[in-house]
């Protein structure tokens, strides 16, 4: 036999309705439910006093939901919150690992620059210079070559830096490392002809000079002696190539040895010509240079005359075992007229001789650089002087 609740009064849904909160609606809402669905068997929503309690109910129904919407809502952005925390932390600890290990990257190659950056030859190292020829063109290049040695004569540790110098031109780099120890560069001539001295060291190992010639390469100097009065004279440098062209734009340097020159240094003009104004009450020797290649003339004021003289190497570069012509030309002024007594002449290997013409041959075992004086000797006693360099391929 079924149970039958009470009939549902309007009493009991008022009362719902001002329980909206705590247990006691709680218990009235159940009481409520139980009562409709049973009475007369029927739906609860077709029965006019389950009316107000379904409302109360699907009222209530819709509250619970919205709540439950909220918990939902408000669980959800937390979970996103922690979740963005979460993300931030990581992304902070990478990044501090990430800055920790570019220090820790940076001190490791700024130690390992500094090891090189050090590395530098031995006190006791021997550090020489070479190059593949003795001259270069203006705004040209040259290969310059730094050997450096143990005291043994053992390469160093490759790797070892060398620094380059040079008085005229750039090199290109200025500073290098060894491989099997040597360590080249370039040394790149400007438009400025002259000599170029380039020294290099590594550590407190320097090396000796390497002299260079920058631009035209004089051949020979052409040197001569205008007498004036009172001691005055006019010195004339004619420049001439190789190939007997006269050189313009090249430097001139005179000494003397007594008297005074008003010009030390002078660059030739268009004819390839240098000039200078040269005072002198006694014997003195007038020397005019340029790069490598040198003419003296002796002045003697007051009439006792002056010997111009230059040489000529020919061919010009040689080769080995090959019959080299040296010519010395000499142009005199004294008071006997032709008065050329005899020429001397010595090279730089140690060979010398006489001769009372002005021409000589001689050949050459040993390749190398060269250089030839010759000394024009006058029957008045004056004499003049030239020298000049080449090189035996």
């Amino acid at each position: 036999m079924a149970v039958r609740h009470p009939p549902i009064s309007t009493s009991m849904a008022s009362g719902l309705s001002q329980a909206r909160d705590g247990v006691q609606r709680d218990a009235i809402q159940d009481t409520l439910a139980v009562a409709c669905r049973e009475d007369g068997h029927v739906p609860m929503f077709e029965t006019r006093a389950c009316a107000p309690v379904a409302r109360l109910l699907y009222e209530d129904s819709m509250l619970r939901t919205g709540r439950t919407h909220r918990r939902r809502r408000t669980t959800a952005a937390n979970d996103e919150m922690t979740m963005k925390r979460r993300t931030l932390a990581s992304r902070t600890r990478f990044g501090l690992r990430l800055v920790v290990g570019s220090l820790f990257a940076a001190m490791a190659f700024g130690a390992v620059a500094c090891e090189q950056a050090i590395q530098v030859a031995p006190s006791s190292s021997v550090l020489t210079l070479t190059s593949a020829a003795t001259g270069v063109d203006v705004n040209g290049s040259l290969a310059i070559t730094a050997t450096v040695t143990s005291s043994a004569g053992k390469a160093v540790s490759d790797g070892t830096i060398v620094t380059f110098a040079s008085t005229l031109g750039t090199i290109a780099p200025i500073e290098t490392r060894t491989s099997n120890g040597r360590a080249v560069v370039q040394l790149l001539a400007g438009a400025t002809s002259g000599t170029a001295s380039v020294t290099a060291t590594s550590g407190s190992v320097t090396s000796s000079a390497l002299s260079v010639r920058v631009g035209q390469v004089p051949g020979r100097i052409a040197l001569t002696a205008t007498l004036g009065s009172l001691g005055t004279s006019t010195i004339l440098a004619t420049v001439y190539d190789s190939r007997g062209l006269a050189l313009a734009g090249v430097p001139v340097t005179f000494t003397t040895t007594a008297g005074s020159l008003a010009s030390s240094t002078v660059y030739t003009d268009a004819t390839g010509q240098a000039a200078t104004s040269f005072f002198c009450q006694t014997e003195a020797t007038v020397t005019a240079a340029s790069l490598g290649v040198q003419s003296n003339i002796i002045v003697r004021p007051g009439g006792f005359g002056a010997i111009a003289v230059n040489i000529g190497v020919s061919p010009a570069a040689p080769a080995r075992r090959q019959t080299v012509t040296f010519t010395a030309t000499a142009t005199a002024t004294c008071s006997a007229g032709s008065c050329i007594a005899r020429y001397e002449w010595e090279w730089s290997d140690g060979y010398a001789l006489t001769t009372t013409g002005n021409v000589t041959t001689r050949t050459f075992e040993v390749f190398g650089n060269y250089a030839v004086i010759v000394r024009a000797i006058g029957v008045d006693g004056s004499i003049g002087t030239s020298r000049a360099e080449f090189f035996v391929n």
